[in-house]
């Protein structure tokens, strides 16, 4: 599925920029994420929001899922003081590890159930949109900060940050 193909480029194409950048601790002027608290924001959210999401509605029966607090988890968690390598790593296994859930999903299954706080109900497949929207949205911050520090933003990214999120995943 193009989707899919979609989810793993966007974690290639950020795994880049973060390991070849020495301004991981800047934040934009205008506010905002640093690309170390990207890089933490995005592992801690494919492990404890999209994967736990994915595995609950292919286990449970309409399950409940909170909202996952990026902002407050980012300061509570000190991301801007960490290292990146860690949170690298640990997007990169744990964004393959979801798609590759997801590519075994049969058709009935992308139209699991759940409540998620804020959203409403939302299915397995809304769960993947909602995943490539974060990421379109996390290119294009990314891609603002590079050019504030005035390095060239990778083509693949920029393609992130210029288009549409798809919104068919089945």
């Amino acid at each position: 599925m193009e989707q899919l193909d979609r989810l793993v480029s966007f974690a290639d194409a950020v795994a880049a920029v973060f390991n070849s950048n020495q301004w991981i601790r800047r934040r934009p002027a205008a506010g905002g994420f640093s690309l170390v608290e990207h890089a933490w924001h995005l592992a801690d959210l494919e492990t404890e929001g999209y994967g736990d999401r994915i595995r609950r509605l292919l286990r449970e029966t309409n399950p409940y899922f909170a909202d996952f607090r990026g902002d407050a988890i980012a300061e509570q968690r000190r991301y801007i003081e960490q290292a990146i390598e860690p949170a690298i790593t640990r997007f990169l296994v744990q964004r393959f590890a979801n798609v590759d859930v997801l590519r075994r999903v049969t058709a009935d299954q992308w139209q699991r159930r759940a409540q998620q706080e804020g959203a409403g109900e939302v299915t397995l497949a809304r769960v993947a949109e909602m995943m490539s929207e974060h990421d379109r949205g996390h290119a294009v911050e990314i891609a603002a900060l590079l050019r504030e520090l005035g390095v060239d933003v990778p083509p693949a990214l920029e393609a992130f940050a210029n288009d549409p999120p798809m919104r068919k995943t089945a």
